[in-house]
């Protein structure tokens, strides 16, 4: 069986290829494709199938159509898009679209465990070891790239305001006082200490 895609990609990816202005708004979006492909899986004409790749055999209701997508195979959206004179060779995108609409992480705003370590670890002790001994699941919630090892690789990289908090929190260790832990996110991370600055107690 080919994956199955929801019937709407089909609109969705032809819509950015074509040049789609705002994925918000749906600017540019072609609802012809959208609407000739609703009525003809409503009709029954188009092969569809449910998410468990069960197929739908008889024509279903636009009840049905809105609770549970039907689903196409790439070759039937493909041969339908042909029997409908589309001069369109569909691709499914769904990587690539998800990726656009997902916010991208601001890298100027993250810190490696070094960074962190020449911010924090005079006033804490933080060191290396608190980054590859598994010192503190807060600790582990801050990180927000994983990185990767090896030659290669690239360092973790973690919410240097989540790291401030976690550090200015009661825990084992010792603890920040939380002006201090404030005067060194601004001193360290400017660029994040301007995003929460209204929250600065000093």
């Amino acid at each position: 069986m080919e994956n199955l895609y929801p019937w709407h990609q089909i609109a969705w990816d032809i819509s950015v290829a074509e040049g789609m202005t705002d994925f918000q708004t749906c600017t540019g979006f072609n609802q012809q494709i959208a609407d000739e492909l609703c009525a003809d899986i409503l009709s029954g004409k188009l092969s569809c199938w449910m998410k468990d790749s069960t197929p739908y055999r008889n024509t279903i209701s636009y009840f049905e159509l809105r609770k549970a997508p039907p689903h196409l195979t790439e070759t039937a959206a493909n041969h339908w898009l042909k029997s409908r004179a589309y001069l369109f060779e569909w691709a499914p995108k769904i990587a690539e679209q998800n990726d656009l609409l997902k916010p991208q992480l601001d890298y100027k705003k993250l810190a490696t465990p070094q960074q962190l370590i020449q911010a924090f670890g005079a006033s804490t002790g933080m060191n290396k070891e608190w980054f590859s001994k598994n010192h503190s699941p807060k600790l582990n919630q801050a990180r927000i790239v994983k990185g990767k090892p090896g030659l290669n690789g690239m360092p973790a990289m973690y919410c240097p305001m989540d790291v401030m908090i976690w550090l200015t929190s009661t825990r084992r260790g010792k603890k920040l006082p939380e002006k201090n832990g404030w005067a060194l996110l601004e001193g360290y991370f400017p660029e994040v200490y301007q995003e929460h600055a209204t929250a600065d107690p000093r």
